[in-house]
């Protein structure tokens, strides 16, 4: 499953790197939605979050192929994945988290 904030994180993203090369923010798109599809099959292979706020407890973090200052951050509960956001590594993760569960 895909929050529906998913998809406009891509895009702003992809709008941001759309400044400096039309080429990447496609290439951008692409690996993204790559990377999603990779971990909704390979769901352990996301790093696992420590976070102090139990409602964030199950948090695993995966980076988009070749953009990896860029990563998908995605649940996993029962043989359920949610992926949440995609956001730039420099963000509060916590806070993001926290406005979208």
């Amino acid at each position: 499953m895909i929050a529906s904030e998913v998809e406009h994180d891509i895009a702003d993203i992809a709008t941001y790197l759309a400044g400096f090369s039309i080429e990447v923010a496609f290439r951008f798109q692409s690996q993204a939605h790559e990377s999603i599809d990779f971990i909704k099959h390979n769901p352990t292979f996301g790093s696992p979050k420590q976070f102090r706020a139990k409602q964030l407890a199950g948090f695993r973090t995966w980076w988009i192929k070749d953009f990896k200052r860029y990563l998908i951050l995605y649940h996993v509960s029962d043989n359920a994945i949610k992926v949440v956001a995609v956001t730039h590594g420099s963000k509060h993760l916590p806070r993001l988290l926290k406005k979208r569960v």
